[in-house]
């Protein structure tokens, strides 16, 4: 059983983290940006991800939750590239490779 204590410090960890370097500004998540339980899917609306890109000024969401690995690239409307990127799962893989 894992401590109160130790709970509340793991949901901290769920909150979107931003990066930035080199004018790429990058956004990790656990689900989406909005919620920790919503799963992006690789064949998800690519109009979607790019609102999510675009409310998080991102060019780049990096996600899991699905558990499956992925790399997707979307061109924005300006012809810009944006990135999905789901890490996938090293404990508990979904896509039937240890």
């Amino acid at each position: 059983m894992i401590a109160k204590e130790n709970v509340d410090f793991l949901e901290t960890l769920l909150a979107p983290i931003k990066l930035e370097f080199n004018n790429i500004n990058m956004i990790l998540v656990h689900g989406s940006l909005f919620s920790n339980t919503e799963y992006l899917h690789e064949d998800r609306e690519g109009k979607d991800i790019i609102n999510m890109l675009e409310d998080s000024k991102s060019n780049i969401i990096v996600c899991g939750h699905t558990h499956i690995p992925y790399h997707r690239i979307i061109k924005n409307q300006d012809n810009s590239l944006c990135h999905i990127i789901n890490a996938g799962s090293v404990v508990k893989p979904k896509d039937g490779n240890p």
